[in-house]
């Protein structure tokens, strides 16, 4: 791009800067964050936020915290991503209390908790083994009519196994159900995974044939999708 004189913008620095968090490239992370003084950028809310969310699916929690705070310094606004990876940053590195308070400040800052940050406080428990707190999240989301996400709710599902919590876990495909919300595959997968291990055949069998008419439902709208998509696109 630079070869043919077109000059990367704050845009294409947000998407590489993610793209090496997601590869887990810390080094390049800093390397293209630098390189925004090189080209006379200056760093906006969004570069700050995939800039944060590196750091923070990294195990880098704290050190993400503070370049919130400096963001702030810099008299930019908070978005309630910023949030939501420090929630689950600290989760991935088993530090609880941390995710909490920044749940709380999320709240304090007056963004109110929807369902990515609400089920990151969820898997930060779940990660901790701490299901019962886990399952008073769920609660609390539903409660206010707010669908978990699938795989943090697959998550609950292990953390309960481990804790042979078979009725607490169904209970929460139960309320899932009470509340019109549809079971998703990963969940189903985890629940029918440690089914088998109990040997309850019959209900192995149910979520196997959900498991088929889910799959096969994903099937379709991939395939309804790619119709309108450049043959260069691709869902699979």
């Amino acid at each position: 791009m630079v070869e043919r004189g077109v000059f990367p913008d704050l845009v294409t620095f947000t998407v590489i800067i993610g793209f090496y968090g997601k590869l887990g490239n810390l080094y390049m992370v800093k390397k293209k964050f630098e390189q925004l003084k090189f080209y006379g950028l200056v760093p906006d809310n969004i570069i700050y936020c995939a800039l944060i969310e590196a750091y923070s699916q990294l195990g880098y929690a704290k050190k993400a915290e503070s370049i919130m705070e400096a963001m702030q310094a810099a008299g930019l606004s908070l978005k309630i991503e910023i949030f939501i990876s420090l929630i689950r940053g600290y989760g991935i590195i088993g530090q609880v209390k941390d995710a909490e308070r920044v749940f709380q400040l999320m709240q304090a800052n007056l963004f109110y908790p929807e369902r990515r940050s609400y089920s990151a406080l969820m898997d930060a428990y779940t990660k901790d083994e701490d299901v019962e707190r886990a399952i008073q999240v769920f609660t609390n989301m539903v409660a206010v009519g707010i669908e978990p996400t699938d795989k943090a709710l697959a998550r609950l599902v292990i953390a309960c196994e481990k804790k042979n919590m078979l009725r607490e876990a169904m209970e929460v495909m139960e309320t899932l159900e009470n509340k019109s919300f549809k079971l998703g595959t990963y969940m189903l997968s985890s629940l029918k995974e440690w089914l088998k291990k109990l040997e309850l055949h019959r209900e192995v069998n149910d979520m196997t044939v959900e498991l088929e008419k889910r799959v096969k439902l994903k099937m379709f709208l991939a395939k309804k999708w790619n119709a309108y998509l450049p043959s260069s696109y691709s869902l699979y």
